[in-house]
């Protein structure tokens, strides 16, 4: 549901009263900036297209949306859309790098993670001045969300502050993506270990710094061959995966950093997370690249013939070793890292992992609203979880209803509603549960 209306609502509120809300004193200076503009340089503006709500749905678009993909296409089709729904004319486009990120939002390492790795070879003292300037980019953060981007200026200062917030979190960033890809490595040697236990007691030289690039390993320690082999391999895996490092990408969301529970969050996620398994599928995956491949009927066809692009010395099968070699890179991860406590288990789905996720990353009082398959109430894996939500107080409403065309020719297996509505039974929950200041799970 769209902000602006509860906006203008309020405003209207507000005003019947006598009072004259700050806000409507800034939306009239936003617009006297837009129409002065236009006179100078000529323009013919609709006043119409100026109205308190144009202004209003920029000035939430600035300061209240957020978006995170792991495709940098989408992100660029998320700002194409959401200028088109907001555009005012007369004004910019407005400076939106800020709220939406590139990155994949269910991998990465909160602070309080990079600080425990440091503490297991001493102290982590080195990570004091990149955190306290991560966090002071929090100001520079809010500075761009007072911007209204009214006119060219302002949209250009935006982009100075945005740089600046970037040159404060950038250290700290580096570093947790470096800790975040060593788990990735799953470094198990003897030599690795000692490598990286050299590097995280500063042997090497400053951890941070060494990873923000800013300078070189020092070669005349024992380990370092072996440890630039594995930075090298490191850097390889963050430039492939775009580790998304919540807290210092958004600056400002999240309080005392180094608590090891995050606190703060988002007011509300929602989503219509991916239903694939993580878990590579070699029909799916050879259908667009080798497709008599992927139309065979029997598995041992498909595994004979991989085994021929093997020998082949074929590129593709090259290609298919890394994307399998990564999803279980990924599930591995899922499981020991510790942020998916609950639904990093069996043959792991995807949209298990953005449900629990969004819980990590919703306030205490904020609302989760995500599709998924009812597996998530039903499935054997899932209910430690859904018990977990369900009897706590968590769970706001589930509405779970069979695909009869509702949303168009597709198919996927879940289980059935009546499965659902005795899951809930057996926990003591009923199906329409009323708890308007917990999240929402919305099951297909």
């Amino acid at each position: 549901m769209e902000i602006t209306p509860h906006v203008i609502a309020a405003m209207a509120e507000v005003d019947s009263t006598g009072y004259v809300s700050p806000l409507t004193e800034r939306i009239d200076a936003i617009r006297k900036t837009i129409l002065t503009n236009a006179q100078q340089r000529e323009w013919t503006i609709d006043a119409a297209q100026l109205d308190d709500r144009h202004i209003v749905r920029r000035m939430v678009l600035k300061r209240c949306v957020y978006g995170v993909d792991k495709n940098p296409m989408a992100v660029e089709l998320a700002k194409v859309s959401l200028w088109l729904h907001s555009f005012t004319a007369g004004a910019p486009l407005s400076f939106l790098d800020h709220h939406l990120r590139c990155g994949d939002s269910l991998f990465g390492c909160w602070v309080s993670q990079g600080i425990d790795k440091a503490m297991e070879e001493g102290s982590p003292l080195f990570l004091n001045e990149p955190i306290q300037r991560a966090t002071g980019a929090a100001q520079a953060m809010q500075l761009i969300q007072e911007l209204t981007d009214a006119e060219i200026e302002e949209a250009g200062r935006s982009a100075e502050l945005f740089a600046d917030m970037q040159s404060g979190t950038q250290p700290l960033d580096a570093f947790l993506s470096l800790i975040h890809a060593f788990e990735w490595l799953d470094v198990r040697g003897k030599e690795d270990k000692i490598a990286l236990r050299a590097f995280l007691a500063s042997l090497f030289g400053n951890p941070v710094e060494i990873a923000a690039e800013t300078i070189e390993v020092r070669m005349d320690v024992p380990g370092a061959e072996r440890f630039v082999e594995l930075l090298t391999e490191a850097r390889e895996q963050i430039a492939q995966e775009g580790f998304m490092n919540w807290q210092v990408a958004f600056p400002g969301i999240w309080q005392d950093w180094r608590s090891a529970t995050p606190r703060g969050g988002f007011d509300a996620v929602i989503g219509n997370p991916p239903w694939d398994r993580i878990k590579l599928q070699q029909v799916e995956w050879f259908a667009a690249r080798r497709p008599e491949i992927a139309s065979a009927q029997r598995a041992a066809d498909r595994k004979r013939m991989i085994g021929a692009l093997q020998k082949s010395g074929d590129p593709l099968f090259v290609e298919f070793e890394r994307a399998d070699e990564r999803a279980k890179s990924a599930a591995n991860v899922a499981r020991k890292w510790g942020d998916y406590p609950f639904l990093a288990r069996g043959d792991i789905n995807l949209y298990s992992l953005f449900v629990e996720r969004a819980m990590a990353l919703v306030k205490e009082d904020g609302v989760i609203g995500l599709l998924t398959p009812s597996g998530i109430a039903s499935d054997k894996t899932a209910a430690p979880f859904f018990h977990s939500v369900s009897t706590e107080g968590r769970l706001r409403t589930l509405y779970d209803f069979e695909n009869k065309k509702i949303f168009g020719d597709f198919s996927t297996r879940s289980s059935p509603k009546s499965s659902v509505k005795r899951k809930l039974r057996e926990i003591g929950v009923s199906d329409s549960v009323s708890n308007p200041s917990c999240p929402d799970i919305v099951c297909r």
